[in-house]
């Protein structure tokens, strides 16, 4: 799918630049304006979306609803905006290999978190920073 995408925009330039209008409409929309409406569709569809994966317990639950689509929705839109960018001067195998890390980084975020026991803590006596903190590795 994101090879067929790149093409099309290679294709259609006028896509990227449609694209771009989209991903910058505000995240509080006012109800007024076609985008307004666009975004508030975008922004159901995230919160059915996030609550379904939520049934099925491979969405966190840990956060409410409405932060969870908030994140979810600007990390993509954050992530639409940087690849739109930088489309023109990529070629299709590092807008894909972005794109597909760009999914495993989402799935990240609205993962379930580690059970307890798994958990890195890292104790911060009377408010010190720590000089390293320890960061999670990949599959950990």
């Amino acid at each position: 799918m994101a090879r067929q995408n790149y093409e099309l925009c290679r294709r259609e330039p006028w896509l990227i630049a449609a694209s771009k209008l989209l991903n910058r409409t505000p995240l509080n929309p006012t109800g007024e304006g076609v985008l307004d409406e666009y975004e508030e569709r975008r922004r159901a569809w995230e919160a059915t979306f996030l609550g379904r994966g939520q049934e099925l317990g491979v969405i966190r639950k840990d956060l409410p609803s409405d932060l969870l689509v908030t994140v979810a929705f600007s990390f993509w839109q954050a992530a639409n905006l940087w690849l739109l960018d930088r489309a023109e001067n990529l070629g299709a195998t590092d807008l894909i290999r972005y794109s597909f890390q760009l999914i495993e980084s989402y799935r990240a975020i609205l993962s379930p978190p580690l059970a307890p026991e798994a958990r890195r803590v890292v104790e911060v006596p009377d408010g010190a920073v720590p000089a390293e903190v320890p960061r999670s590795t990949p599959g950990a």
